[in-house]
């Protein structure tokens, strides 16, 4: 976005780029049309030609447009009193004829008048030499004249340009919201089942624009595709690939896709089988079924990660409750969970700094599971009747109300590569 003085009916322009600006990710493309001409002019008037200082008031005709709302942000920013009434140091005006003149008489003392209309300039009507008696300054804002004049001098000669001054450093308190990089790529393993689609659907709404989703079983349903079809409407480019990633060379290829969209800025891995049955039913053939997708598959993109994703942020596997309690008929499955964890924990001491997180929650979809253990007296963070009721949009809200409790200094240090156990839940079915 930017700005431009004329010659912007056409299909391709040549612009200032010291008038233009990165539009942010999460604005609309009508969002940033707003904000160029709108802002650059209150700047320009108020701060340039103004010289507003902090804890000054400012008048301010025609509030509720654009160029209104943007000095009202640009002055209550600096601690300025906004004012509608009169004896104010500041005045921004768009008015014309009686109404500019009734503008004038609201000057306090030393006061600015800052003519941002062209009406009574074009027209060349009078103002009267009797309101400069109080020492005031009349200022023609003309921001699209910046187009065309030459570049401002230095204030002083370079020679009496003697020291510098150093701005101290600045904290700030900003709510802990996790977000996601526009320009990398994000890996899910088991991206097309029940949670996957969800973690897809938040990732997306966090900022994520470049997902691969891996599915043995590719797209099957109507609501993976409706949920595909959205993320696309949306700007996020998804692709599906049904590589077999517990081997080396799929999850090379895996990666490599990835890449190909964008620095792989995280890993995640949701994949799951299940063949539940008493111990003594379960055979080594069930167990590897069990593992691979928790360990074969941890490991081999963990190993492959590390030599080809250097921009990584997060590499997160879902565990299970189940991992360091147990449940009935699940021995493969908590075990499958539990060498899992012990991958990522020795990992994270190994090479990547980072946190390991364990049994912080519940599964977030196996409310199986957590009936059986609420019925068996341990500590269950949910009643009955709100696992019942439980779901992704709730366990989100609650998510979110956590993380807003959490502030942090915004010169704190960068936040480093996450090689997290996230005990959320693997419920994502088997890829």
């Amino acid at each position: 976005m930017g700005v431009l003085g004329g010659k912007c009916i056409a299909t391709m322009v040549t612009a200032d780029p010291l008038a233009m600006w990165e539009i942010p990710d999460s604005w609309t493309m009508e969002e940033a049309a707003t904000v160029p001409v709108a802002y650059s002019t209150a700047y320009y008037a108020l701060l340039v030609r103004g010289d507003m200082q902090p804890r000054e008031s400012i008048l301010v005709h025609s509030g509720s447009g654009g160029v209104g709302q943007a000095a009202i942000s640009i002055a209550l920013s600096m601690g300025c009193t906004v004012f509608t009434t009169v004896g104010v140091d500041l005045v921004l005006n768009s008015l014309s004829e009686d109404k500019l003149q009734a503008s004038v008489r609201c000057l306090a003392p030393h006061g600015r008048f800052l003519e941002i209309g062209k009406f009574d300039l074009f027209e060349d009507n009078n103002l009267g030499m009797s309101v400069f008696l109080q020492n005031v300054s009349f200022h023609g804002v003309m921001a699209d004249s910046l187009q065309t004049d030459d570049p401002a001098t230095p204030i002083r000669p370079e020679e009496t340009q003697l020291g510098y001054t150093k701005t101290p450093p600045l904290t700030l308190e900003a709510v802990a919201r996790p977000c996601f990089y526009g320009h990398k790529s994000y890996i899910i393993v088991g991206g097309l089942g029940g949670f996957g689609l969800e973690l897809a659907e938040w990732m997306i709404s966090r900022g994520c624009r470049k997902l691969l989703l891996v599915s043995r079983t590719g797209v099957r349903t109507g609501y993976q595709r409706l949920c595909l079809h959205r993320w696309n409407s949306l700007g996020a480019e998804v692709i599906v690939s049904n590589e077999d990633v517990s081997r080396e060379e799929g999850a090379q290829k895996v990666l490599n896709n990835a890449a190909t969209m964008g620095p792989v800025g995280g890993v995640f891995n949701l994949a799951m089988v299940l063949h539940d049955a008493l111990i003594e039913n379960q055979t080594a053939e069930t167990y590897e079924e069990v593992c691979k997708p928790k360990v074969l598959v941890t490991q081999r993109l963990d190993e492959v990660s590390r030599e080809r994703c250097p921009c990584l942020d997060h590499f997160v596997v879902f565990s299970s409750i189940a991992s360091g309690r147990g449940n009935a008929g699940q021995t493969n499955y908590a075990y499958a969970n539990s060498v899992m964890e012990r991958v990522c924990i020795k990992d994270s001491t190994a090479l990547n700094p980072g946190i390991t997180l364990g049994e912080l929650g519940i599964d977030s979809l196996m409310t199986v599971e957590v009936r059986q253990l609420s019925e068996r007296d341990y500590d269950v963070a949910l009643s009955m009747q709100e696992i019942r009721l439980l779901s992704v949009a709730q366990l989100r809200e609650i998510s979110e109300a956590c993380t807003d409790q959490k502030v942090i200094p915004e010169n704190s240090d960068a936040v480093e590569a996450n090689h997290d156990i996230a005990s959320n839940g693997d419920e994502a079915m088997a890829p």
